[in-house]
């Protein structure tokens, strides 16, 4: 049987490696951006040449962009807030670390599940609120 012919495989360009990083943001450095240096990842010296060559500018809303926490829970999840006086919600941002470690991730998870309590529902949080987070690697 005849040999199939090798084909050319494309080499990956090798990516410097940089010292790490203090934070997470690749850009927060007190480095002036024409003295950084390319971030290899994301082909960029600061943060808005990313946002320009990867994101689209923010749409119109399609709707009404105020909504009624009643729209949401109903009318029974209002009126369990209302009689706790309060109301109670999560929010979290920068979710999702892939290949990362998620031991820091599982404490915010159990201590947000342990907010749940079914016997006083008006106390529970009433919604979770994703800020975003986003993996700007190519």
């Amino acid at each position: 049987m005849a040999r199939k012919p090798k084909l050319p495989t494309a080499r990956r360009p090798k990516v410097p490696k940089l010292p790490p990083m203090r934070y997470a943001h690749p850009f927060f450095t007190a480095t002036p951006p024409v003295r950084r240096p390319v971030d290899p990842a994301l082909h960029a010296r600061r943060m808005s040449e990313v946002i320009q060559a990867k994101m689209g500018p923010i749409p119109p809303p399609r709707g009404t962009p105020t909504m009624q926490l009643v729209d949401i829970i109903g009318k029974q999840g209002v009126g369990e807030i209302t009689a706790a006086g309060k109301i109670r919600f999560h929010s979290v941002g920068d979710t999702g670390r892939p290949g990362g470690a998620d031991a820091a991730q599982e404490d915010v998870t159990n201590a947000m599940t342990s907010n749940y309590n079914p016997s006083t529902p008006g106390d529970n949080p009433a919604f979770f609120l994703h800020l975003g987070g986003r993996d700007l690697r190519p």
